[in-house]
């Protein structure tokens, strides 16, 4: 799952420096546009006139924080994958969010943009609007940080419960009762005959036989 966040991030990268929606207005008469409006995810927006004239309102904190979220929740992930601890954890799935909201949320409003070729219906005009590659690029980005975002989160969570070979009560006897398990066994363990340096039973001393009879008594 953090190859797919990275991934979605990138994705988001070109929205940086380029423009992720675009606005066309044309004079069906003269054949000429004469305004094109370009905006960036983080607010600003250039327009561009028919007699080449060329405004910028550039909205530079905007930009500042929008690549700060990026590169925060890339470092986030990044970190999330090399050691799961739970403040990783934390900071990774909190960053990532971040990262996410930001994204859709561009993205959903370039969707609802319908609004800006209705205004011109009644002008005349051919007005339309135009994805930009970045624009593309950053709906793809919302869709895969979102079901990153999901796997992080799955995956968190169950690094967070109890991992098999844990420290844990034993069932059944303790390590006291275990102990004295053993020195009772140690007490009630029947003594074998060698102990007290005698032949176990049943076994036969080597050498010559030796017959016993009875004296006859004497007449």
């Amino acid at each position: 799952m953090a190859g797919a966040a990275v991934l979605g991030l990138a994705l988001a990268g070109p929205a940086v420096v380029a423009p992720t929606y675009r606005l066309a207005i044309a004079d069906p008469g003269r054949g000429v546009v004469i305004q094109a409006q370009e905006s960036f995810s983080y607010g600003a927006t250039r327009i561009r006139l028919a007699g080449g004239r060329e405004d910028l309102v550039d909205n530079v904190p905007g930009r500042v924080l929008f690549v700060a979220v990026l590169v925060v929740a890339l470092v986030a992930v990044v970190g999330w994958a090399w050691r799961r601890g739970p403040g990783a954890t934390l900071v990774g799935v909190v960053a990532l969010a971040v990262a996410t909201t930001r994204v859709v949320d561009s993205a959903v409003e370039r969707l609802g943009r319908s609004s800006d070729i209705d205004r011109y219906a009644l002008t005349g005009l051919d007005v339309r609007s135009y994805t930009p590659a970045a624009g593309a690029a950053e709906n793809a980005a919302a869709v895969v940080l979102v079901l990153a975002l999901a796997g992080v989160v799955v995956l968190s969570v169950r690094g967070l419960g109890p991992r098999p070979g844990d420290d844990g009560p034993v069932s059944g006897i303790g390590v006291a009762d275990a102990a004295d398990t053993s020195d009772a066994s140690a007490v009630t363990r029947p003594r074998r005959a060698t102990d007290d340096g005698l032949q176990p039973p049943g076994r036969h001393l080597g050498g010559p036989e030796v017959g016993l009879r009875a004296e006859e008594p004497d007449r």
